[in-house]
């Protein structure tokens, strides 16, 4: 979701709102866009996994409050996958 990534700017926001994804996973760092401004209205989840990466309680607290979903912080390993949430 970096911005950066896309050709425009509203394009990111384009594909987001076309695939209305019902759950959406990824490292904080890429959940964290979904609190842009122009992203933040465009979905709306009815859960967020985070993985990969250590979940801030205030980031938690951040996305649970804009999406009014759970927010779900999955640890696993390559081998293993998922092993606790």
């Amino acid at each position: 979701l970096d911005a950066g990534a896309w050709r425009e700017a509203s394009h990111r926001r384009r594909f987001l709102r076309d695939a209305d994804p019902q759950v959406i996973t990824g490292n904080p760092t890429s959940l964290a866009e979904l609190l842009d401004g122009d992203l933040r209205d465009v979905v709306r989840p009815l859960a967020l996994f985070s993985g990969a990466m250590e979940l801030s309680a205030p980031l938690r607290a951040a996305l649970e409050a804009a999406f009014a979903c759970p927010v779900i912080d999955v640890y696993g390993l390559h081998e293993t996958r998922p092993i606790a949430a």
